[in-house]
């Protein structure tokens, strides 16, 4: 099947999943995440209308996106390492797995005097030991907190992965779980410019967006199986 058919077929999935849970499709962004897959992925995900892309590490960003295509918006999804920050500040228009005010502070560092940090906060719904993200309210508070007394800095609204399994329960308990989160980044300390939830991903993108994400990230999905990094 041509990418363009799986795209459509995709987007037809998000209205029905939209409207389930009584939302407009459009408040769901989709993202294609080019890991592991050639730079002609992101010609042909971009031929068929996609407009925002993840990467998880900064030396294949770097390399991929180094011409992108006009509109092309690329974000940070993996877990970025403090000595890969200035790279990434120069390649990410917005990183999604900030869990570290360090992290913050390198990027900071980095960043051009006049521009803004544009962030996402990682948080691990799952309580995986084995992922990244704060694991509690008070965890996520003192960030915010800390993140708050920075200049340049925009909260955009929370992350997470849900857990690898095939239970319903467990998978919407975690979307569920960072949804009721927002509440602390935007009345709690006032970021009301944070509207996003960016969860879900190839198999799980459904139950995501009845659990009220705003952004999903798919790379299987949409490109087939990953290449071996």
């Amino acid at each position: 099947m041509q990418f363009s058919a799986r795209y459509e077929e995709i987007v037809d999935r998000v209205k029905d999943a939209s409207r389930r849970s009584s939302r407009s499709h459009d408040e769901v962004e989709i993202m294609a995440v080019t890991k592991t897959q050639p730079a002609e992925c992101v010609e042909e995900a971009y031929a068929a209308g996609i407009r925002l892309f993840g990467e998880n590490r900064v030396g294949d960003a770097v390399n991929k996106y180094r011409v992108r295509p006009p509109g092309a918006r690329l974000h940070m999804i993996g877990h970025l390492q403090r000595n890969k920050a200035s790279a990434a500040a120069g390649v990410f228009d917005q990183i999604e797995s900030i869990d570290k005010i360090g992290t913050v502070d390198s990027l900071l560092r980095s960043q051009e005097s006049d521009s803004r940090l544009s962030i996402l906060i990682e948080v691990n719904t799952s309580q995986d030991a084995s992922k990244f993200g704060v694991r509690d309210d008070e965890s996520l508070r003192r960030l915010i907190q800390e993140i708050s007394q920075r200049n340049n800095v925009a909260i955009f609204g929370l992350m997470t992965i849900a857990p690898l399994t095939e239970s319903e329960v467990l998978v919407r308990g975690a979307f569920a779980a960072l949804r009721e989160k927002m509440p602390i980044l935007q009345n709690e300390f006032g970021h009301t410019e944070a509207r996003t939830l960016s969860m879900g991903m190839s198999a799980d993108f459904a139950w995501a967006i009845e659990e009220g994400s705003t952004r999903i990230r798919l790379g299987t999905i949409l490109f087939g199986d990953r290449i071996a990094a």
